[in-house]
């Protein structure tokens, strides 16, 4: 092997490694982050309704439509889904007095805050989207489409 040639191998390897080792860090951060069940029930028509609560907060754009992916994956065998999701479990645990308007000003702040998606599909319908709120509910909305 001649040095120009071992020199092309050099440079190659050093260039190269370096991306696919910067490649792989970059998906392992942007994976969906881990949740918890925080409720679940029954919905009549078959499926089911879940609060989760992400385990870390804050998650990123990319990390929930990472996640909406990960639940259309995991509901689809369910006839219906509604998956509300939150980086905070006592946000989540005012979802119902959310829904209802009986939280004060700052308990609604608090709760929107952390209110960071829903994801929801109707079979019948053909339903099957994912709204994301990566600043909270009163930030921007990004419909993701099934």
């Amino acid at each position: 092997m001649d040095n120009t040639t071992h020199r092309t191998k050099r440079v190659f390897l050093l260039f190269t490694l370096p991306l696919i080792w910067l490649a792989s860090v970059a998906y392992a951060v942007d994976t969906s982050p881990s949740f918890r069940v925080l409720k679940q029930w029954t919905i009549p028509n078959g499926g089911f309704g879940r609060i989760l609560v992400l385990n870390k907060p804050k998650p990123t754009e990319q990390q929930l439509r990472s996640l909406g992916d990960d639940l259309q994956h995991l509901t689809r065998g369910d006839r219906n889904a509604y998956v509300a999701i939150y980086d905070d479990e006592k946000a989540a645990r005012h979802r119902d007095a959310a829904i209802s308007e009986r939280l004060t000003k700052s308990e609604t702040k608090q709760h929107d805050r952390h209110y960071l998606g829903l994801y929801v599909r109707n079979a019948n319908t053909g339903h099957n989207e994912f709204q994301i709120y990566p600043k909270g509910f009163d930030g921007p909305n990004i419909i993701q489409n099934y």
